[in-house]
């Protein structure tokens, strides 16, 4: 799997939309734990459970999304997150690829959110904030 997402960005970085297994439709989530590169348990107010990592505006019966924001404003679905990376798909970004794996850090308070950059081209100012 890589190295998993560090525990402590969980409750938050991440604003997951989810559709826990039960559920009657996707909502806000708290990402509990990481069980592979897709898979997450999350709490609900609608239950708890294991869910799939998906690029879908809107997340069916067991399964979440998180959606990343360029500094254009474009949108990308994350589909793997890594401890230190994301692998994105576009939604309606463009400065990303389609499967372009991105590394996220945390940025100061003042900047708020978190920063991507392309994978082996750096390139200054290009940030994704990590929310859905």
């Amino acid at each position: 799997m890589g190295r998993p997402v560090n525990k402590r960005y969980f409750s938050e970085t991440f604003d997951a939309a989810a559709h826990v297994v039960g559920g009657s439709s996707a909502v806000a989530a708290t990402i509990n734990s990481q069980k592979g590169t897709k898979t997450f348990n999350v709490t609900t107010a609608q239950g708890t459970s294991d869910v799939t990592l998906v690029a879908a505006a809107i997340p069916t019966e067991g399964q979440m999304n998180i959606t990343a924001t360029d500094s254009a404003g474009g949108t990308y679905y994350v589909v793997k997150l890594f401890n230190q990376t994301a692998v994105l798909v576009q939604n309606d970004g463009t400065q990303f690829d389609d499967n372009a794996k991105v590394d996220w850090t945390a940025l100061d308070s003042v900047n708020g959110g978190y920063s991507a950059i392309s994978a082996g081209n750096e390139v200054e100012n290009v940030s994704v904030s990590l929310v859905s």
